[in-house]
């Protein structure tokens, strides 16, 4: 008491702690952070997973080098294509052939896999030789409609002719009226697909979920493993 008032005494602040530069050494969150802490350990997780799934799928990956569907694919790396991914799961690339009409015999080829479907074919004029699709500038010159049941046996087959000869081409209408047509120097287009054969596309597909069906079964055991070994 002071002149009869209460004196109040200041309470004291906590000091502050020193860290222990020992304890801080050992301790990289003190040091870090926990964000870059937590960083460099996800990026050994995914390194270890990564790893483990590798190890896992590595017979599918073998399954898939060992395919022969690139084998007739002339000066081209089986590295290219990607053989030994498990992305793989089929392909199919467009093809197109221009060649001068007066020559009679077109010859449908695929490097790598089967012939698909033939999407466009027709006469290109001298002034639009390099159309590979049907429009507007070689829409006159489009064969008759029957043409089309020629393509019909090339599905499935590696290689197939066509003959490109003014009777073949149009048998029912006869010559068409306009002369640019078949003055000569035309050409003939065709643009059709080379697709994966069925039984080589079924073979990845089985061998695949057979394969996943086997990641899944190891990591439910080994999760189960786990559960009991840490009750």
């Amino acid at each position: 008491m002071c002149n009869g008032k209460e004196i109040k005494k200041r309470s004291k602040k906590p000091r502050k702690q020193n860290l222990n530069k020992e304890k801080t050494k050992g301790d990289p969150i003190s040091t870090l952070g926990f964000g870059i802490v937590a960083y460099i350990g996800m990026l050994y997780y995914m390194i270890w997973a990564f790893t483990l799934y590798s190890l896992i799928l590595l017979p599918t990956m073998m399954f898939y080098g060992d395919g022969k569907a690139y084998a007739g694919a002339e000066d081209q790396s089986k590295l290219g294509f990607a053989t030994h991914t498990i992305g793989a799961m089929g392909y199919s690339s467009y093809q197109c052939l221009s060649i001068p009409r007066e020559i009679g015999t077109l010859t449908l080829n695929c490097e790598f896999g089967v012939i698909g479907v033939v999407d466009h074919y027709g006469i290109n004029p001298p002034n639009a030789r390099d159309s590979c699709m049907d429009n507007d500038r070689n829409k006159l010159c489009k064969p008759d409609p029957v043409f089309a049941d020629v393509f019909a046996d090339a599905t499935g087959k590696k290689k197939f002719s066509v003959a490109i000869e003014k009777s073949n081409l149009w048998p029912t209408t006869g010559v068409p009226s306009e002369p640019s047509c078949t003055d000569g120097e035309e050409f003939f287009y065709v643009q059709y697909t080379c697709i994966q054969k069925e039984g080589d596309l079924h073979t990845k597909y089985v061998q695949m979920a057979t394969t996943v069906f086997l990641c899944c079964v190891i990591a439910y055991l080994f999760t189960i493993s786990l559960r009991q070994l840490y009750q």
